[in-house]
């Protein structure tokens, strides 16, 4: 099928220029284009434009547009090609992979990452809370915070830190050494052993 399929998908192996679906349970879906779905919970869904999904519970999502979001993300695996994702709120211990990929944290909600992620591009926080715990930065080439709140355990140590004005970044370790890191907003490290050490630091923030 090369046009818009406008279904629910609950198994087989499906094919699509582009999808509009208010629920994905099981299957394998092949997406050319743009796809749409509200409840992604099972299966395997490859997108080649933009996928914007609202709930991902389970399942695994193969990402190949320049740009996909997620409203709420609960679990899964996420597969990026080149892809920005942007993600508004959720409690994730599944694995974001792609060595180009990279991850936005937009609106008010608060994003959990609980599990270690391999995902190689950039991690921005434009708004509200990321909590990520040990691993779950561990790869990614630049941490941005332009709004709202990081609080990281740890992070690749040859990434930047960029903390913007209206930015709040609260980085612990033990025995941290990071690359360059400039601050125009609110930062601070926190070691609970050992010390942390940075290549250097710049910006006229706190």
């Amino acid at each position: 099928m090369t046009g818009l399929l406008t279904a629910d998908i609950t198994g087989g192996i499906v094919g699509a220029g582009s999808l509009s679906s208010t629920s994905i349970t099981g299957g394998d879906t092949n997406v050319t284009g743009d796809a749409g779905v509200t409840t992604f919970n099972g299966g395997a869904l490859t997108v080649g434009g933009v996928a914007t999904i609202g709930t991902l519970t389970s399942g695994t999502a193969n990402l190949n547009g320049a740009t996909s979001s997620i409203t709420t993300l609960n679990g899964g695996t996420i597969n990026l090609g080149t892809t920005e994702l942007t993600v508004g709120q959720g409690t994730f211990a599944g694995t974001i992979t792609g060595a180009n990929g990279s991850l936005v944290k937009n609106t008010v909600g608060t994003l959990n990452l609980d599990a270690a992620n391999t995902y190689g591009g950039s991690t921005t926080v434009a708004a509200g809370i990321l909590n990520a715990v040990t691993g779950a930065l561990a790869n990614t080439s630049a941490v941005i915070v332009n709004g709202g709140t990081l609080n990281a355990v740890d992070y690749n140590g040859t990434a930047t830190l960029t903390v913007g004005l209206a930015g709040t970044a609260n980085i612990s370790g033990q025995d941290l050494s990071l690359a360059a890191v400039t601050n125009d907003g609110l930062l601070s490290f926190t070691a609970p052993a050992g010390t942390i050490t940075l290549a250097s630091l710049a910006g006229a923030g706190t």
